[in-house]
């Protein structure tokens, strides 16, 4: 294979990567502000929406990311129920998201 051809096929193979990694922060970041709203369901005077959760959703998505091996993102991306490390990661976000400093504003 050409030099350049492998260049290209290395800037092609990055972008991939890039675009799967934000699809799986999406998909995070979504499931967490519906648990967020499911949970929280009632206990505002007002309503909530995903907006209330962004910046806590956006640290734990984060957080996640960070932890979890690319052998867990490819299993967070494959199936629809959450697998069991996903929730001791969860809670450990909790805890670091609310360690940090990071505020909830509703």
């Amino acid at each position: 294979m050409p030099k350049t051809s492998k260049i290209l096929f290395l800037i092609a193979l990055f972008f991939a990567a890039q675009l799967q990694a934000e699809e799986l922060s999406a998909q995070l970041h979504n499931t967490c502000v519906q648990q967020q709203l499911s949970e929280h369901k009632g206990l505002s005077k007002r309503p909530l929406n995903a907006k209330d959760f962004a910046a806590y959703c956006s640290c734990e998505t984060e957080y996640i990311q960070k932890n979890t091996s690319d052998e867990q993102k490819n299993e967070l991306k494959k199936t629809n129920k959450p697998p069991e490390f996903l929730g001791d990661l969860k809670v450990r976000a909790f805890k670091s998201c609310l360690d940090d400093g990071k505020k909830i504003t509703s």
